[in-house]
């Protein structure tokens, strides 16, 4: 049996039908905090309520094992093996799921949809300070790039400890903010060995599109990336994708965490 953490579109495509349950009946399929956040702020909420509904309902069926808690404490929780994440935000949206499972979509008053309009704005809003810390990061990187390296010495040069750097830095802003302590990862800890599929697919991803003048990181990268964390050594990562899937198979480090 093999363990599964799935991408968000795993639960469309099984709600559109469009993946056998027979291909996974042997497997065990998780759900993710990032799953139920990304569901839960899809614009989906308003233009296509009815496959919202299903894809919750695909995922109440299908996913043995839910991780609620979000990407940056299951980090801390790699680290400090004392500390207890908390899941408030994923379970007041866990709640929100049972009720649209049962919801008459055409009874939805139009109050109602401006109250999931802004919520869904309030959402897109904590993750942009987010992406918009990383793309400081990726300008600044750019520019060193320019100023230090050619591109060949930049493909071959490993970032793998600035992007500890970066991940330590933000659990240090998140539990500034939430936990009112100052909680740091230490880059030479053995608890790094647990993620390697996610340093690595950063590693990859980044060396990829960072010399692309104009490119930046936006909201489904971040996404994305941070569904990594989840997986680690011996677990297997689901994707319907095709930017991903083709890193992940051009990648030998990262193919044996692919699920296909």
């Amino acid at each position: 049996m093999k363990t599964v953490i799935c991408d968000a579109n795993i639960w469309y495509n099984l709600a559109n039908e469009k993946i056998n349950p027979d291909k996974f009946k042997d497997d065990k399929l998780i759900g993710t905090s990032v799953n139920i956040i990304e569901i839960s702020s899809s614009p989906n909420l308003i233009s296509d309520l009815d496959l919202v509904i299903r894809t919750i309902k695909a995922f109440h069926r299908f996913n043995e094992f839910l991780i609620p808690h979000n990407p940056l404490e299951h980090l801390i929780s790699l680290f400090y093996l004392d500390f207890i994440p908390e899941f408030k935000v994923e379970s007041h949206l866990l709640d929100h799921f049972g009720t649209l499972m049962n919801i008459n979509t055409n009874e939805i008053p139009a109050e109602n949809i401006e109250k999931g309009l802004k919520q869904i704005e309030k959402l897109e809003e904590e993750n942009q300070k987010s992406i918009d810390s990383i793309n400081e990061r990726i300008a600044l990187l750019r520019k060193n790039l320019k100023a230090d390296k050619g591109l060949a010495d930049f493909k071959k040069t490993s970032y793998i400890n600035s992007w500890k750097l970066l991940f330590s830095d933000l659990v240090t802003e998140y539990s500034l903010k939430y936990f009112d302590k100052e909680i740091k990862l230490d880059p030479n800890s053995d608890s790094w060995n647990n993620l390697e599929f996610f340093l690595h697919t950063w590693e990859a991803y980044f060396k990829k599109n960072l010399p692309i003048g104009n490119w930046k990181f936006d909201k489904n990268d971040w996404e994305d990336l941070l569904n990594l964390v989840y997986v680690q050594p011996g677990i297997k990562y689901w994707t319907k994708e095709k930017k991903w899937n083709k890193l992940f198979i051009e990648n030998e480090r990262l193919q044996k965490y692919l699920y296909l």
